[in-house]
């Protein structure tokens, strides 16, 4: 049935009559193309019947259609019906659809009318709770329930009254803080929040005084009472500073006058129980009255800026005011007892330790932060300092006085030299850190030495003035030498000085009497100019006296030396410096007896024990009568000596 129907097309085309003549050309190349045409030619077949046999079987297939259409027709008719049936339901299909869409139109805009009032139905809210809020926040701050009425009536003043206090309080402030406002509430409130504020203040002040005077009752602990009660209840001293000025001024000057008596009291007290102390010095009570009053003071001023103070900001010079009256009669008591003492004291050390002992208190105040004895420091400080001045003016003097009047009994130390080197020693060890007692001392100084120098005078021969000025002036040097503080070296350094000098003195008087030819000979030798003039039985005239008695002098020293010099220490050096000069001495008149024997031909240079062989050999060949003694023979003895004296 298929290749019927695609053949007709081409067979029609061919028979069309009314084709115009331009398109018959055109024609006739399609139909060359054409599969069927193509082949009916490739048959030599006649176009014209071949044309009616395709009609024929065209006729076929028509008819053919038309009796299958037949017999399918009911078939048609069915699927007619089924197809209106279903553009019936598709119609009704559509217009529900048309009449949802509608719907859903008109819930859109409902949809965007409900927004726009939830919009404007959430603004409502908000403002309403803002409303709300305020109004809840006025209500609260102004409603005064009965329960606080009869709370601060009726009630103790305990923690739980103090919670009401907070409440009260608070709907002040915000009373106080709407009253411009043109609230018809505020007005109604006003009255009863004034009824109790009064009955509040009149607790308070009450409760107060009455704590406040309980500090007056033997043995209470101010202490303990100010941390356990009025600190616990500061609310309640701050809403009087708030509230109600007058009652408040009231409460701080029963607090002041109360805690001046007790302080007042209580250090009086405290000052009569230390002068029945006699076995300690009045430093040691001045240090033990003034450090318990700063104790005090501190723990008092730290109170009263912490209870006194506003929350705003501490009332600084309120405080001070309170401070001052609190503690006048005890600081007038403080200052009476130091200028009663430095009146009537000569003791420079006990001043002075009074003074650094004040300087120390005060570091300690300025550590804790608390200037409110700044001015009794001061007035401290100008008590004892013009006292010790005065003083240590009046030792100097008495030094001066007594260059005319003391005189020393023995070549031992004088007791002034103890009392001298202690009492520098005392105002060293305290002028550490500090530089003000120097120039007293220094004057002091140069009148006990020269007193030291006139006293010496009183002996009648030189050796025993000078024992006594090395035994006084080592004294002094031993006792200030211990101490490790600013301004002790030039202490040291004038007693050193002053000893060495006077060593080196005494060296030359203990030689003397006994090797005094010796050291008589060196001495021409070196005014001569040289041993050129010096005749050679000079030289054996002065060895042989000390070779006779050089032994035997050094045993003299040495007794000498233990006799006079009551100190080992110092003996030992006395005597190491003494018998090392007289080392010297003979060790150059050596080298001078060796020099003059060259110069006359007798003993040829060298040193040691080779040259006193030869200095030996050359006075035998002279005819001396003796050999000279050798240096280290010499040395060897007087190491014995000096190794007996060895700490």
């Amino acid at each position: 049935m298929s290749p019927k129907t695609e053949q007709e097309p081409s067979i029609s085309l061919f028979l069309q009559d009314d084709l115009a003549f331009e398109q018959v050309g055109d024609r006739i190349s399609e139909f060359q193309e054409d599969e069927f045409v193509k082949q009916a030619l490739a048959k030599g077949m006649d176009l014209r019947e071949y044309a009616h046999h395709i009609e024929s079987e065209l006729d076929t297939v028509g008819q053919d259609h038309e009796d299958d259409y037949i017999l399918q027709s009911q078939a048609f008719v069915d699927l007619h019906g089924q197809i209106k049936s279903c553009d019936e339901i598709l119609e009704t299909m559509e217009n529900l659809l048309s009449i949802f869409q509608t719907d859903l139109g008109n819930i859109s805009t409902e949809i965007q009318t409900l927004q726009t009032k939830s919009v404007t139905m959430s603004i409502q809210l908000k403002n309403r709770m803002a409303v709300e809020s305020h109004l809840n926040e006025l209500l609260e701050g102004i409603l005064v329930t009965p329960q606080l009425i009869r709370k601060i009536y009726d009630g103790e003043v305990d923690e739980t009254w103090l919670g009401a206090l907070a409440e009260l309080n608070s709907k002040m402030y915000h009373a106080k803080a709407r009253q411009g406002r043109h609230i018809r509430a505020l007005k109604e409130v006003g009255p009863e929040l004034e009824r109790l504020r009064i009955k509040t203040v009149e607790k308070i002040r009450e409760f107060l005084l009455s704590k406040i005077k309980s500090f007056r009752t033997p043995n209470t602990n101010v202490q303990i009472m100010q941390h356990s009660v009025l600190l616990k209840y500061k609310e309640l001293n701050q809403f009087v500073m708030e509230r109600h000025g007058e009652v408040a001024a009231e409460i701080r000057q029963t607090y002041a006058n109360t805690l001046r008596w007790y302080f007042s009291n209580q250090f009086e007290t405290y000052a009569t129980g230390l002068e029945k102390l006699h076995k300690y010095p009045y430093e040691a009570l001045f240090r033990s009255f003034n450090l318990a009053l700063i104790d005090n003071a501190s723990s008092e001023y730290l109170f009263l800026v912490e209870y006194f103070s506003k929350r705003s900001q501490p009332d600084i010079e309120g405080i001070k005011a309170v401070f001052s009256h609190i503690f006048e009669p005890t600081l007038k008591l403080g200052l009476a007892n130091v200028k009663e003492y430095t009146d009537t004291s000569f003791d420079a050390i006990g001043i002075l330790l009074c003074l650094r002992t004040n300087q120390q208190l005060a570091r300690e105040l300025e550590r804790r932060s608390i200037p409110m004895l700044d001015k009794y420091r001061d007035a401290i400080h100008m008590t004892l300092w013009p006292r010790f001045q005065v003083v240590v003016d009046m030792h100097i003097e008495s030094v001066r006085k007594a260059k005319t009047k003391i005189k020393p009994k023995n070549v031992h130390p004088h007791w002034i030299a103890r009392r001298y080197g202690e009492f520098a020693s005392s105002l060293l060890m305290l002028n550490d850190e500090h530089t003000d007692v120097l120039p007293r001392l220094a004057m002091l100084r140069l009148e006990t030495s020269s007193l030291f120098e006139i006293m010496s005078k009183t002996f009648t021969d030189t050796k025993s003035r000078l024992i006594f000025l090395i035994n006084t002036f080592d004294l002094v040097l031993t006792l200030v030498s211990d101490v490790r503080t600013n301004g002790v070296e030039a202490e040291n350094d004038h007693w050193k000085q002053a000893l060495h000098q006077t060593i080196a003195l005494f060296v030359e008087e203990e030689l003397r009497p006994h090797f005094g030819d010796l050291i008589s000979f060196i001495r021409m030798v070196d005014i001569a100019g040289g041993v050129s003039k010096v005749q050679l039985d000079h030289f054996e005239r002065t060895s042989y006296a000390f070779s006779n008695t050089w032994r035997q002098s050094l045993l003299a020293i040495n007794t000498s030396v233990i006799q006079h010099f009551s100190s080992f220490k110092n003996g030992t050096h006395v005597l190491h410096q003494v018998l090392g000069q007289l080392i010297v001495y003979y060790t150059r008149f050596y080298h001078l007896l060796d020099e003059k024997l060259q110069e006359l031909g007798s003993s040829s240079s060298g040193g040691g024990n080779s040259s006193s062989t030869n200095t030996a050999v050359a006075t035998n060949t002279r005819g001396w009568s003796h050999q000279p003694v050798g240096v280290q023979t010499v040395m060897v003895e007087v190491k014995k000596f000096r190794s007996n004296f060895l700490p």
